[in-house]
């Protein structure tokens, strides 16, 4: 009589999953947090490897999924509904020694699919915080009619740059009451522009390379009646009248190199300027009839220059 044994044959592949344990290849003890776990040292692992068309044919692919597109040439994961694939470092590159990561020959498009520079943003802003904006052997060119490089602080507009057409504006927002436009040189304020004008500070010169040193810029001026009384003048300049016919103009830092330039009002008279160096003089202004020749009283025009 024959007798028949029935051996168990457990599947290894299987039999672990049954136990809601992880499978091992290439080891009997996967790790605990692996559903798989393959290790090797002479092999590595394969991923279903497939065309464009193939991949594309897949039906109802699962997020996460992976495979290798062999037209591409590219490992591809299915993503929020689309096929993306996995950007390695043909495209960035980190740098073995400093904290960096670099590209060393694509261009970047953000916001484009064809950038046209190294660095391409289209359709959106560029924002740096807390850093500088440095730029070596190049130029920075703004391709704008009414283009506007815009200073803030705190967020609140205080000075700009504009090109209006054919001319360039350089000043203060008009939110900005309380500012200036100071132009400096050598560390020193030079320049003011406010709402009360334009004031020269320094030496306070105007000059021209033409006119070496010497100021373009009248030190004072005014207008005076006979007696001596100002309608008008600078209000660093002081007008005395001496005597019948003579005055004298000053004004403080005077020197004897001042020169003036006096108007007589009346027609009748005629004018001889010259300067007194003592305490209390000034720009000396006699005035005398053109037919008498005696001295009298006039009204005039004064301009003082300081060399």
């Amino acid at each position: 009589m024959k007798k028949l044994f029935l051996i168990p044959v457990w599947v290894a592949a299987v039999t672990p999953g049954l136990f809601g344990q992880g499978v091992g290849i290439g080891t009997l003890t996967p790790h605990t947090s692996a559903m798989l776990d393959v290790q090797s040292t002479e092999k590595g692992f394969l991923l279903p490897r497939m065309t464009g068309a193939q991949r594309q044919a897949i039906a109802s692919p699962a997020d996460g999924l992976l495979v290798y597109d062999t037209d591409a040439q590219k490992l591809f994961q299915f993503q929020q509904g689309t096929w993306r694939f996995l950007i390695d470092n043909s495209f960035w590159a980190r740098s073995p020694t400093r904290q960096r990561v670099y590209n060393a020959s694509d261009s970047i498009g953000i916001g484009t699919a064809a950038p046209s520079e190294r660095l391409h943003v289209a359709n959106g802003n560029v924002r740096v915080s807390g850093g500088d904006i440095k730029l070596d052997l190049g130029n920075i060119q703004m391709n704008k009619p009414d283009g506007t490089l815009q200073l803030q602080a705190a967020g609140e507009n205080k000075g700009f740059v504009q090109l209006s057409g054919h001319d360039l504006r350089l000043g203060t927002n008009a939110s900005n009451t309380d500012g200036t436009v100071i132009i400096r040189t050598q560390g020193a304020d030079r320049v003011t522009i406010s709402e009360a004008g334009l004031e020269m500070t320094g030496n306070g010169k105007l000059m021209r390379s033409n006119t070496a040193s010497n100021n373009l810029l009248p030190a004072c001026y005014g207008q005076v009646r006979e007696d001596g009384s100002v309608i008008f003048s600078t209000p660093n300049a002081s007008v005395r009248r001496n005597s019948e016919g003579t005055y004298y103009v000053t004004y403080p830092g005077m020197t004897i190199e001042s020169v003036a330039l006096i108007t007589p009002r009346d027609s009748n008279v005629r004018v001889y300027t010259g300067f007194n160096p003592n305490p209390g003089g000034g720009v000396y202004i006699e005035f005398s009839n053109i037919s008498t020749k005696v001295r009298q009283d006039a009204s005039f025009n004064f301009l003082v220059f300081n060399p």
